[in-house]
């Protein structure tokens, strides 16, 4: 599949729910499916269920879930309490034994799915216990790209950039947090993701 075809595809399956996510706002619908031929693969389907594990943000989750370390990255618009960690976990907690096995386990398992990306556009899972939201809301497809608006506009504020129009440094901010001054994790991450919003804008235009 051509470039060109990944982004007619994306506007087939994503573009009403994205024009709708940026209603009233600033945010580039372009920018968001950009975002999403960036982020995940495969058909609309896989594109909405896909996750990704990340071994190093669990043990920065676990830490924080254990007092033990204050959570930080640089796209966290407030502190995460201790507190708040657990409070969507589903378990059953034994007041009388709160470091039991069962209650342990399930914990971390839940733990582990904060500490996974989700969805078309990969967000973070403790990105949920940010805004207090369910973690269901990042795999429907809806409220997923309702929830990545807001993160966008929060790096708009944050670093003053404007949503329509510093798509270089928003990319950047997307990848790793910050506008300048980190490498991407993928050294051709902006480019592709110029190259594919330009495609996208050509396909609005054409409609």
């Amino acid at each position: 599949m051509t470039e060109q075809q990944v982004m007619e595809q994306i506007q087939r399956g994503f573009g009403p729910v994205i024009a709708t996510a940026r209603t009233g706002t600033s945010v580039s619908a372009a920018f968001m499916a950009a975002l999403v031929a960036n982020e995940s693969s495969g058909n609309v389907e896989e594109r909405l269920f896909a996750s990704r594990f990340e071994k190093g943000v669990l043990k920065k989750v676990v830490l924080a879930a254990l007092g033990l370390e204050a959570f930080s990255d640089p796209s966290l618009s407030r502190p995460i309490e201790q507190q708040e960690w657990l409070l969507e976990a589903d378990y059953a907690i034994d007041t009388r034994r709160p470091a039991n096995s069962s209650f342990m386990l399930a914990g971390l398992e839940y733990l582990k799915k904060l500490a996974t990306s989700w969805g078309p556009m990969q967000l973070m899972g403790w990105h949920a216990r940010e805004w207090n939201v369910p973690l269901e809301e990042f795999r429907r497809c809806e409220t997923h790209f309702q929830h990545a608006r807001v993160l966008i506009l929060h790096f708009a504020r944050k670093y003053e950039l404007r949503a329509d129009r510093d798509f270089l440094q928003l990319f950047r901010c997307w990848n790793t947090g910050v506008p300048s001054g980190r490498p991407t994790f993928d050294p051709n991450y902006v480019a592709n993701g110029l190259r594919r919003l330009k495609l996208y804008q050509q396909l609005e235009q054409a409609a």
